[in-house]
């Protein structure tokens, strides 16, 4: 298998905001997204009629997914309703021949919700307007060909953490789908809470950033570079946790207070039924790289911000970077 080549098969009813974690989704991995709207609308702006645009929009998009996903060796994002077996299907042989894994999203959220998105949005002609007055019965028939391993999102959740529980599951490592795998489904919610966690995005004066660099035998994330930090231990604050993980770690003191940049739950990588909640600090030092000390993991070495992605990261460390990142460039805009 290439190494992270990946197609992502969205599912969901109208108005349970694919599209929108679709698009995000691509955004956060560099990711190409297919829209079956996007092909199928301009077919009958230019006169094509219902019957013709709709299989028409899906031989499209299986062809463009066929092209980067097999020739142009790219991962890829499938934004379609995903109810129909055939394309699955299609999909599926395609993931198989690439050596890809397959990853399913199906999108979910209340009938109410659903609506009000539909009814509020400016639809393509392609898209629906309202709600089509289906069952929960036949809509859950729509969908029950998906595999065992879809992940379901309540999209009631905010975008950021359905973005965060779709980036994990993108990058847990599996075995590619075969096509006849079992098709009871194993529906991905509830998740347990399996550790705490507090992490440091820790900067020198020279904006270079200090990373760990996880060895063969970590129990997570091995060979991969990762933010300073660790678990929250009994009785302790989530940034008492962070100053004692750099210590440990690197044997440097953090004297100012820390700046916490995000809070959140995040599926784990090593357990797919379980969520890690993570406290992200930022912190600011004058130490350089003569001053750090390898407490734990194989190096620590302070590295440019120009050169942090081109490093292979662990899963967390990019959406996390992503996130300080992201936010640093608001604040200057």
């Amino acid at each position: 298998m290439r190494r992270d080549l990946t197609l992502v098969f969205m599912a969901g009813m109208p108005g349970t905001g694919k599209t929108t974690l679709a698009l995000a989704l691509g955004q956060t991995r560099g990711w190409p997204v297919i829209d079956k709207d996007s092909l199928k609308s301009p077919l009958l702006t230019g006169g094509v009629s219902s019957e013709v645009a709709g299989p028409a929009s899906y031989t499209l998009m299986l062809e463009m997914a066929q092209d980067l996903l097999l020739k142009q060796h790219l991962s890829i994002i499938l934004d379609s309703p995903g109810r129909f077996p055939f394309v699955l299907e299609q999909v599926k042989e395609m993931t198989e021949r690439a050596g890809a894994r397959l990853k399913i999203i199906q999108c979910e959220s209340p009938r109410e919700l659903r609506n009000l998105r539909l009814t509020s949005r400016e639809a393509r002609p392609s898209q629906w307007r309202e709600d089509a007055g289906l069952s929960d019965e036949e809509e859950r028939e729509m969908f029950a060909h998906l595999p065992e391993n879809t992940l379901i999102l309540d999209t009631v959740s905010p975008l950021e953490d359905c973005l965060a529980s779709a980036y994990t599951y993108t990058c847990q490592k599996e075995e590619p789908l075969k096509s006849g795998d079992a098709e009871s489904r194993k529906q991905m919610r509830g998740f347990l809470l399996k550790r705490r966690l507090a992490a440091v995005v820790l900067v020198n004066e020279t904006k270079q950033l200090l990373l760990q660099y996880r060895g063969p035998d970590a129990p997570t994330s091995p060979n991969q570079w990762s933010l300073l930090g660790g678990g929250i231990e009994l009785g302790e604050m989530a940034e008492e946790a962070a100053c004692r993980e750099v210590r440990e770690e690197t044997g440097l003191h953090l004297e100012e207070p820390l700046t916490q940049l995000w809070h959140g739950l995040l599926p784990s990588v090593s357990q797919l039924e379980a969520y890690n909640e993570w406290f992200v600090f930022l912190a600011h030092t004058q130490a350089r790289q003569s001053d750090v000390i390898v407490g734990e993991g194989d190096a620590m070495i302070f590295f440019p911000l120009s050169q942090v992605f081109r490093l292979d990261l662990s899963p967390s460390a990019v959406y996390l970077l992503s996130l300080w990142l992201s936010s640093q460039e608001k604040r200057s805009s």
